[in-house]
């Protein structure tokens, strides 16, 4: 016999007679017990559920009897006063207290007076029904309610109601009674719900029509029936009997079977009991599994931890014999040897992945660093109207390949789950307005309109990842333009409707472009996927894109939906959650500046989204646009009232002589400000309209909210900038040790260092900062990493050792790395650094870090002999 079938036989039986053990007797000693507590536990809750309706039967019993015991109602019933019904019996009163109607009766039980909510309606059929049904002229219940009140459910039509009826009389309750007060309150699904949330039981009415007819029946005998409806609930169901006692409705009591799962519990505890006393009646099977496969498997296990923590001897399994154990050992030997070699692969890709990885961002983050230092030293220098557009526009397209960069090197990250998310303040206006504007430039290249509108009441200043935000939108439109020929890309941002958060902000974008056929539109979020191969080769692009913009939308939380037509266009849906900052309330709740209040512009525009834009932010400033259809349209205002308006807004448009009409608006209004707002690759319409003196300046396209203001505030151009200041007079000047390879970052960080009190001197590499550093100490030296002859990390160790060897103290070590993982700063601070600053450095950074850390070394050293070397 093999080993399977031994083991099989013997195991078999005995497990076998330990499962009808445990049915017998959990459902003998421990299920039948555990029923009786659920029923007893079932039936106090539909008493509880019946209580809760005789309680609101008597809150309505009580605002009956205060009304019925008034002498303003005991007076009415005398000279029917106006005054009380108009104060008192108001339909707005009577739908606070949940009434359908009020009915008060004379002394011989006919009707004398009725109220309903609602003049027509359910409230008014609610009434009749009672009249004709119950409240009949000298019928005994009009007699009872007369002499002592009546209280009870009422059955008006499909409605079940609660009706309280007492007699009039005084405040003192005397008499002789003048008639009774009758108040009925539906029993309507609100009240319904509101008792199951109180009672935290699920209550329903159902008519005694719609009850099941085995419940109706079984309900003329007992006053309660059970039902288990399944194991998780259980329902009851109690009569309810109108003030005639005739049967009503069926009270539906749907409740949780605690009890129920408490002994399945039970019996499942008492089952692993009987388990563990099968175990010892099994032992003779156990001892012969024990010599027949324990031991052997037991042996396996011992040589495979050995080989696991990699102890000396054999890397195989030894197992003799011939059976299946034998034949498994074979096996395990041949798995560990592909795992092995797998392994030993897996590990060489990973670590050329993190060489790749880290030598990318060098490469690129050092020319970047220049580039953008370089733009942001020519931001400091005068510069016209139009090369500071330039600027702005060059450095957030820097900004933007940098964020790219980011990503990239945070793919695997993203793949690995192992990427964390920013929660910082940012303002979501800036965010859609850089990525916008830098896309823009690509999409006016292609004679296609790039707009983008945020929703008045959306907020802005929120509280997130801006930077994932921004990687985002910017492979949504960039994707959205490469495949747009012709016509638009629209972003359009709103609070989403569908949620309740104030931070949950849904974004649109669409375009007129190829679109997508429907077989692909759940494939187009994958890795290195496009719609077909023609449109890679007629396109570009990897197909990266939209799979890393999926993948950190799942990581925000948020989701991601695309509708497309081919031929048509696309538009993708995304929704995201934000935190709101405490002092933003709503999106564009920019304060107009009383100096723009009272002016007027005029608007003439040919795309929708961007008149939109300009209307809402000439409104958030202050000033009043006003919409002009046509040239024609402007022209007439400006006759009308040339001195009314300050500012005219023109978009231009390919087909659409720009010249010309800003020509005719000067003729019309000389003192007029044209600002034309043209596409990026237009710009030279823009300088000759400003070199001819017919415009005082222009803007690029989509609009950009602060440049408008600053533009309305100053036509001709952007304020000077101020000197930085001197240094303090009989001061030494700090000493800097600038140790970097590049040439081009050593000259940007020069400019950086320009006019300020420093003495900067230069290191190629590691080995000569340490040269240089052995002759003098300095207060303070930027250190670049990655460096050819002797790297950052080593140079900062042998530096702390020289201090630590000729007793100096330790001056601030700045790490300039062009390495933007958290690893990296890590590594920087352990090999000794002060302080980390990723690549590209903003000067702004680098100068308040170099300050903080050189102030902060001077107060902790005694003052010194001034040297030479004075500022």
């Amino acid at each position: 016999m093999s080993l399977r079938k031994a083991m099989i036989i013997h195991l078999a039986g005995v497990f076998i007679l330990l499962i009808a053990a445990l049915y017998a007797a959990s459902q003998v000693m421990i299920m039948d017990s555990f029923k009786s507590l659920e029923h007893q536990s079932a039936v106090r809750n539909i008493q509880r559920a019946a209580n809760s309706l005789h309680n609101e039967l008597g809150t309505l019993r009580i605002v009956n009897s205060d009304w019925a015991w008034w002498d303003d109602t005991y007076n009415f019933m005398a000279d029917k006063n106006k005054a009380y019904l108009e104060s008192n019996l108001t339909p707005e009163t009577l739908r606070q207290i949940g009434l359908s109607g009020v009915i008060y009766l004379d002394a011989r039980g006919r009707l004398y007076w009725s109220v309903a909510p609602q003049p027509q309606g359910n409230s008014l059929d609610m009434l009749s029904l009672l009249l004709r049904d119950y409240l009949q002229p000298d019928s005994e219940l009009n007699r009872q309610i007369l002499k002592k009140g009546v209280n009870g459910l009422v059955l008006l039509g499909d409605t079940l109601a609660f009706f309280a009826g007492q007699p009039i009389l005084t405040s003192e309750q005397a008499g002789p009674a003048r008639g009774a007060l009758a108040m009925v309150k539906p029993l309507t699904e609100q009240e319904i719900k509101r008792l199951s949330e109180q009672l935290s039981l699920q209550l329903e009415l159902l008519p005694m029509e719609k009850t099941p007819a085995d419940i109706a029946e079984e309900l003329g005998n007992r006053p309660w029936v059970l039902r288990e409806s399944s194991d998780a609930v259980m329902v009851g169901y109690a009569l309810l009997s109108d003030i005639h006692g005739w049967p009503a409705a069926a009270l539906k009591v749907g409740m949780g079977r605690g009890m129920h799962q408490a002994g399945v519990a039970a019996r499942n505890r008492f089952a692993l009991f009987l388990v563990a006393a099968g175990v010892l009646t099994a032992l003779v099977t156990a001892l012969f599994v024990d010599q027949r496969i324990v031991s052997r498997v037991k042996s396996v296990s011992r040589q495979l931890a050995g080989i696991r923590r990699e102890e000396p001897g054999p890397e195989e399994v030894s197992l003799p014999g011939d059976d299946e154990l034998a034949t498994l050992s074979r096996d395990i030997n041949d798995t560990l040897k592909d795992l092995r070699n797998a392994r030993e692969r897996a590990e060489a890709a990973s670590q050329a992945k993190s060489e790749f990885l880290a030598k990318m961002s060098h490469e690129i983050r050092t020319p970047m660093n220049a580039i953008l230092g370089m733009a942001e030293m020519l931001e400091e220098t005068d510069l016209s109207l139009e090369q500071h557009q330039y600027v702005n526009l060059f450095t957030s397209a820097g900004h933007s390949l940098l964020a790219i960069i980011n990503d990239i090197l945070d793919l695997s990250k993203v793949e690995a789950g192992r990427i964390m998310l920013e929660r910082i303040p940012f303002n979501l206006r800036e965010e859609v307005e850089r990525t916008c504007r830098v896309q823009a430039i690509n999409a006016h290249a292609k004679g296609v309109e790039m707009a983008f509108h945020i929703a008045p009441d959306a907020p802005v200043r929120l509280i997130g990842d801006p930077t994932r935000l921004a990687q985002i939108l910017y492979n949504l439109i960039s994707n959205a333009i490469k495949f747009t020929e012709r016509g638009e890309v629209v972003l359009h941002v709103e609070t989403d409707p569908g949620l309740q958060s104030p931070g949950a902000l849904l974004f649109m974008l669409w375009d007129t472009g190829i679109g997508i056929p429907q077989h692909m539109l759940e494939k187009i979020f994958d890795s290195f996927t496009q719609v077909d191969s023609s449109t890679t080769r007629r396109f570009g692009g990897a197909g990266l894109g939209l799979a890393i913009t999926k993948s950190l939308v799942t990581l925000m939380g948020g989701d991601i939906q695309v509708q497309s037509e081919v031929g048509k266009g696309t538009i993708f849906t995304l929704t995201l959650r934000f935190g709101v900052q405490e002092e933003a309330s709503s999106g564009q709740s920019d304060a107009a500046p009383d100096r723009e209040k009272g002016r007027r512009a005029l608007v003439l525009a040919n795309h929708s989204t961007c008149e939109l834009n300009i209307v809402e932010v000439l409104q958030s400033l202050g000033v009043e646009p006003v919409v002009c259809n046509s040239l024609a349209d402007v022209l007439e205002k400006l006759a009308a009232a040339p001195s009314a308006v300050s500012h005219l807004l023109i978009e231009d448009a390919p087909e659409f002589d720009l010249r010309d009409a800003a020509e005719r608006c000067k003729e019309a209004a000389p003192e007029l400000q044209i600002i034309p707002l043209v596409m990026s690759g237009r710009h030279k319409i823009g300088k000759e309209l400003q070199a001819k003196g017919l415009a005082a300046s222009f803007l690029l396209k989509p609009l950009s909210r602060r440049e408008l203001r600053d533009r309305l505030d100053n036509p001709h151009g952007a304020e000077e900038k101020a000197p930085p200041p001197p240094c303090a007079p009989g001061s030494k000047k700090p000493s800097i040790l600038l140790v970097e390879d590049s040439v081009n970052n050593r000259m940007l960080i020069h400019f950086y260092l320009k006019g300020a009190p420093y003495d900067v001197q230069e290191a190629q590499n590691g080995q000569e900062a340490l040269a240089l550093y052995g002759k003098r100490p300095y207060d303070l030296l930027l250190m670049d990493i990655e460096m050819p002859v002797l790297d950052g990390y080593a140079a900062t160790r042998a530096i702390r050792a020289l201090e630590r060897e000729q007793g100096w103290p330790e001056a601030p070590i700045i790490a300039l790395t062009a390495g933007a993982f958290a690893e990296n700063k890590a590594q920087c601070l352990e090999a000794g650094c002060t302080e980390y600053l990723s690549k590209p450095v903003k000067k702004k950074m680098l100068l308040d870090a170099i300050a903080r850390l050189i102030d902060g070394r001077r107060r902790r050293e005694p003052p010194a002999q001034l040297e030479e070397n004075q500022c």
